[in-house]
């Protein structure tokens, strides 16, 4: 494994640990040196290590973990000092010292608390469309790509639906780009309140929107984004705006292929719906329940189309 993806797994890995990890830890490691620092007399110093747990607490556990650790720290290392036959010239020494540790720890937990946050804010706002508050694209692709190998390993289904509002410009044309803004968030709003809490709505850019359904097959997806667009659409509609709705829905249920095809088949999918007439949705599974590379329309007056799709498997450059 490339070094900077294992430094990321063993970050994700970390992360994944409860605060409460963290401060025990941090606590056990405070302890342990104390016990050195006692064990070893005054004559060596381990004045520079009781920083790191520090440092680790306030990182993973947060900054009120960490101003704890660093109190215990300073009541740690000035009690070893002083069983360990520190004499000091005046008993205000020890007590100035401790204080000053005191000081350095809690200026440390607060640099690296605070550039934890900043990290974090960073992370948050390099997956979050601006416009919309809902993930970007590049935030989509990520859980994507998790839940393809997800499917991959326990042969789980799940259901990517492409979403694309038909005459959006002519919202911005009409009424101005604030207008366009307010559909936008109006739309991913609408979305997210109405799906499950571990299914994914982005923006990929434009007026296009993608969702990720977990653990969801075909029927089940072409249900719930038939009822998402009634409810799209009777919002829009209420606001005075003539948009119409245009979703292509692609299922994976064994084996599925890379991530950008996964998206290119639900993307296609929805442009069938385009050059049909707009105001549709069809949906296609790979080895599910329409039958490998059936397009089901779930408008009565609209024809099935392939896609292109091989029955009996996936996509011929999918297959392995």
């Amino acid at each position: 494994m490339p070094i900077p993806k294992l430094f990321t797994h063993l970050g994700h890995v970390f992360d994944r640990r409860s605060r409460l990890f963290w401060f025990l830890f941090g606590t056990g490691s405070t302890g342990f040196l104390g016990f050195l620092d006692y064990a070893t007399g005054p004559d060596i110093a381990w004045s520079f290590f009781f920083l790191f747990p520090v440092l680790i607490t306030a990182w993973f556990a947060g900054r009120t973990h960490g101003i704890a650790l660093s109190a215990l720290s300073a009541a740690v290392w000035w009690i070893a000092d002083v069983t360990s036959g520190h004499l000091y010239p005046h008993p205000l020494v020890g007590v100035w010292n401790a204080t000053t540790r005191l000081g350095f720890f809690l200026v440390a937990t607060w640099l690296a608390a605070a550039l934890r946050n900043a990290l974090d804010r960073e992370r948050e706002m390099a997956r979050v469309d601006f416009t919309t508050g809902v993930l970007n694209s590049r935030a989509f692709a990520g859980l994507l790509d998790r839940e393809v190998e997800r499917c991959r390993r326990h042969q789980r289904p799940f259901s990517v639906a492409y979403l694309d509002l038909d005459d959006f410009k002519a919202v911005n044309d009409a009424f101005g780009h604030q207008a366009g803004d307010d559909l936008l968030r109006v739309a991913a709003e609408t979305m997210s309140r109405e799906l499950r809490g571990n299914d994914v709505v982005a923006r990929l850019g434009g007026d296009e929107f993608a969702v990720l359904l977990p653990e969801t097959d075909s029927e089940g997806a072409c249900r719930t984004m038939s009822r998402i667009r009634d409810v799209l659409l009777a919002k829009l509609h209420a606001q005075g705006r003539p948009v119409t709705v245009s979703i292509g829905v692609f299922t994976c249920e064994r084996d599925p292929c890379d991530v950008d095809e996964v998206v290119r088949r639900a993307d296609a999918l929805m442009y069938h719906v385009k050059r049909r007439g707009k105001h549709g949705i069809d949906c296609a599974t790979w080895g599910g329940a329409l039958g490998p590379g059936d397009v089901a329309s779930k408008e009565p007056h609209n024809a099935p189309a392939n896609l292109g799709l091989a029955r009996g498997g996936g996509p011929p450059e999918c297959q392995s």
